[in-house]
């Protein structure tokens, strides 16, 4: 029998700059609101800090205070803890997905497309790879946030059950980010679980939460945590999946080439995906 997963999804406001205060309110959260046992915990992209391009002063090891601190929770709650983080290794630095096993094992995901239109790629390196993790009989494969925008690099190839994607998604880009998180979970036919932050941050954007889970909406406050009970197993064969591969990369093509141009190349751009489409 598939073990049920119980997971607590984490939206909360950020800290600028400051992991050891982000760190003090996220215990007192976790105190206060979760009191139920749970598997997963999921909190945002660069819960500690923010999303920052302060990477030497923020950057940590793998073996920094807040790892440390995600393995105590993770042992004490017997459950896995994940979350983004930006870590220094080898002279480069990452925003790096982090899950914790109870045990303390760690499984890691870089992210792979860096939002450059905030400098990201100056100041981090690219993942070059995906991570299946394998936890309590579930797969899961972890994504961050500017990945959300490329369903080719989310292609349920692994038949993972279960996609997480942190975030750091402002207010201006919600209509996005609600939008392409059902997208996903529709076409891989597997759940997925959106975390993003909420409040100001140190540039002065601001984030309105909109954490989702599947394709059903998360009721979320400012700094306030919800439980969510996964049940059940998705399971769809390979033998029945859409060959999408080349119909989204040329989907991706035609909007590149047609979108930013007049209206009439709009109609032509759709026109050429409906062709494609396998229907």
């Amino acid at each position: 029998m598939h073990h049920s997963l119980h997971i607590s999804i984490v939206q909360s406001s950020i800290v600028w700059e400051n992991p050891p205060q982000a760190i003090r309110e996220l215990e007192v959260l976790l105190l206060s609101e979760l009191r139920e046992e749970t598997d997963l915990i999921i909190f945002c992209e660069m819960f500690t800090t923010g999303f920052t391009m302060n990477t030497t002063g923020m950057g940590e090891p793998m073996d920094g205070p807040c790892i440390q601190w995600m393995k105590t929770i993770a042992a004490n709650r017997n459950c896995a803890v994940c979350g983004s983080l930006i870590i220094s290794e080898n002279h480069h630095y990452y925003n790096r997905f982090v899950f914790v096993h109870p045990d303390g094992r760690i499984e890691i995901y870089d992210k792979a497309h860096l939002f450059n239109l905030a400098n990201e790629g100056q100041f981090y390196t690219a993942g070059k790879s995906r991570t299946l993790i394998d936890y309590r009989s579930w797969k899961i494969m972890p994504f961050i946030c500017y990945d959300l925008r490329f369903p080719v690099w989310l292609r349920n190839t692994e038949e993972a059950e279960l996609m997480i994607l942190v975030a750091q998604f402002p207010e201006r880009r919600r209509l996005a980010f609600t939008s392409l998180l059902p997208a996903r979970a529709i076409e891989n036919v597997c759940f997925v679980a959106g975390v993003n932050a909420l409040g100001r941050d140190g540039n002065d954007m601001i984030y309105s939460g909109d954490s989702m889970f599947g394709i059903m909406k998360v009721t979320v406050w400012a700094s306030t945590l919800t439980i969510n009970q996964v049940s059940g197993r998705l399971h769809c064969p390979k033998k029945n999946y859409m060959p999408l591969e080349k119909h989204t990369l040329f989907s991706a093509t035609a909007i590149n080439l047609f979108w930013n141009h007049k209206p009439k190349y709009h109609i032509l751009a759709f026109y050429l995906i409906y062709k494609m489409l396998p229907i």
